[in-house]
């Protein structure tokens, strides 16, 4: 009885917590800004909301007087990047974009957030360098085929396909290359947590040992079939989001991307098996 009761409790929670999701939606199409904010702060406390905490970055990014905080826009966008948005991952560039345009304002406040992240992430150098901005922009445009270590599955942003593409001519070679070295030890890093998230304890000290074997020799083979294996795995353990679907974008951003447009360089060196085929 107790354990039904628990239950109930935490259903009634959960739809409380969708309602104020729906919620801020109204609260934005009324341009309601500081309401919309609260109802979405609530809604993020379930701590997976990804749609919440992109809701969130937008508002403190380009809300009324009250509302705007860039430097907390910068730390909504960049959860609910890590957790697979196309639209933060992109979001979080053009807005890295934009405050490097605002001089030594801009600049500061950036240096400030990246330190944090250093902090919160127990190591420098994870975005300071300038390029991280244009890494954002090509993790967002890369195919949805591409994101499958993603357990709450993500999709490829059009606009970010654009965005990269008129971009990439501002950088040199070498600069691409880092950005997609970046690529490649962000989507690393994201395939470890998701192995941790739906492997056992067996399963993932296996997939570690084929992976990264101590040696730094890679079976080409095994590691096939490790990522295979943690690919099915991902399939199963996939499921809608607790988070409430936030409605698609009209106009361009739902335009259908000719199969000329393409994002070069796209393919991410590393270990991880990635095809774009």
């Amino acid at each position: 009885m107790k354990r039904y009761l628990w239950v109930c409790l935490f259903c009634l929670w959960a739809i409380s917590v969708s309602a104020k999701c729906f919620l801020g939606d109204a609260y934005v199409e009324k341009g309601r800004m500081e309401q919309a904010k609260e109802a979405y702060l609530m809604c993020a406390q379930t701590g997976d909301n990804v749609d919440a905490n992109y809701a969130l970055g937008k508002i403190y990014r380009d809300g009324p007087a009250g509302t705007k905080d860039l430097y907390r826009a910068l730390f909504y966008f960049r959860f609910a990047a890590e957790n697979g948005s196309a639209a933060a991952q992109r979001e979080l560039a053009k807005t890295m974009f934009m405050l490097r345009q605002q001089g030594e304002e801009g600049l500061n406040l950036i240096d400030r957030y990246e330190e944090k992240m250093a902090f919160i992430k127990g190591r420098q150098g994870q975005s300071e360098e300038p390029m991280y901005a244009y890494t954002w922009l090509l993790l967002a445009a890369e195919k949805a085929d591409n994101k499958w270590y993603y357990p709450a599955g993500a999709q490829q942003d059009s606009e970010a396909v654009r965005l990269y593409n008129s971009m990439k001519n501002q950088l040199t070679a070498a600069e691409q290359q880092q950005v997609m070295a970046q690529a490649s030890a962000f989507k690393e890093e994201k395939l470890d947590w998701t192995a941790k998230m739906v492997l056992s304890p067996e399963e993932y000290a296996q997939f570690r040992s084929v992976l990264y074997p101590e040696d730094g020799q890679v079976q080409l083979a095994r590691r096939g079939m490790e990522l295979t294996k943690l690919k099915e795995k991902v399939m199963l353990y996939q499921k809608p989001q607790t988070s409430v679907s936030r409605p698609q974008a009209t106009g361009r951003e739902q335009t259908v991307e000719p199969d000329t447009e393409r994002v070069e360089p796209i393919e991410v060196p590393g270990r991880l098996g990635f095809s774009n085929n």
